[in-house]
């Protein structure tokens, strides 16, 4: 907070029937200078972010559910410096169950809004985006159905204008809910600019966060699985046209895992058989690794060592049946 202390929110249960919205306003020190809970009785209220106003006032976003009801709403809540309730919102779309993850002070000094909306009853959920003027009203509202299960979970200005959108996307396999971590551009009327996926096929990578750095740059940072077991912290740097590396989990060919500490597999997955011609080049146009392989089925799994790689960005270039395609591909250090 602006005075030098902390606001944190959560879910306090009250009462069976009843759980509402906890603050706690901590000072510098971590200690505590006021506790409490706002919400409506047989209501489920839950906090899950809180933003600073230029008003020092504070917007609090999470979901909403009448006690014992499937379905939740989108839910904000704004208070003053001293944490008194000025005014709250829910948006519900149907019988759906919609969460909200995060908000940002737009440039029209706007809010927005982002998290899920999906049916109860499915594992399908759209990444969804909230519009609203500051007294909370709805100017607009947008879905996106990137894969299965989409949800968005961190929201930035970005530096030449529009938003970063981090969150994961996937569906389950084999048991497995398999995730990816995304980064999308938007502008300023939620519109996609660009998307970038990062991820292991049959894993989990997620916890996305987005950081801006003494410098001036945004970092996406995440857990991921270079080997089953064995997750691990990895960062990209943003830009406002692209991030390293990517890969589309839907795809024809793709890396995994990307990113990678020592090994990646390059997957091929198309009717089409011949040749395949691998290069493997790093930053400065010099060739590491040369491979050729002949593709007799449906799908071609080849792994790419680089045991012993500098970390950085690679490029690994594929000829096959006519084409050539370039995939960045980012080596961590051990």
């Amino acid at each position: 907070t602006r005075d030098g202390g902390m606001l944190l929110t959560g879910t306090l249960d009250v009462s069976f029937v009843n759980y509402e919205t906890l603050l706690i306003k901590l000072d510098g020190n971590g200690n505590v200078q006021w506790t409490k809970t706002i919400g409506d009785l047989r209501v489920w209220e839950t906090g899950r972010r809180i933003i600073e106003t230029p008003e020092q006032d504070f917007l609090i976003v999470g979901n909403k559910q009448t006690e014992f009801d499937i379905n939740s709403a989108l839910y904000v809540l704004k208070i003053d410096k001293n944490g008194n309730k000025l005014w709250s919102k829910h948006f519900a779309d149907g019988i759906t169950t919609d969460l909200g993850y995060d908000a940002v002070l737009t440039a029209d000094q706007q809010y927005l809004f982002a998290g899920s909306a999906g049916p109860f009853s499915t594992r399908e959920k759209d990444l969804l985006l909230i519009k609203t003027d500051k007294q909370g009203n709805r100017l607009w509202q947008k879905k996106q159905d990137l894969h299965l299960i989409d949800e968005a979970f961190r929201l930035q200005q970005a530096k030449a204008g529009g938003y970063f959108i981090a969150g994961t996307t996937g569906e389950p396999k084999a048991g497995v809910l398999e995730k990816f971590i995304y980064i999308m551009k938007i502008d300023e009327e939620g519109n996609r600019q660009w998307i970038d996926y990062f991820g292991t096929k049959g894993l989990q990578t997620m916890h996305p966060q987005l950081v801006n750095t003494p410098w001036g740059d945004t970092l996406l940072m995440g857990t991921t699985h270079p080997e089953y077991g064995k997750p691990a912290m990895f960062f990209v740097k943003l830009n406002d046209r692209n991030a390293d590396p990517v890969s589309d989990p839907q795809e024809e060919i793709m890396l995994f895992p990307n990113p990678t500490a020592s090994n990646t597999t390059l997957q091929i997955k198309d009717d089409a058989e011949g040749a395949v011609f691998i290069s493997v080049y790093d930053q400065t146009g010099k060739i590491i690794r040369q491979l050729k392989r002949e593709k007799n089925s449906q799908v071609l799994q080849e792994n790419i060592d680089l045991t012993g790689s500098s970390p950085g960005v690679y490029y690994v270039t594929v000829l096959f049946n006519g084409k050539t395609t370039v995939r960045k591909l980012l080596v961590m250090a051990n």
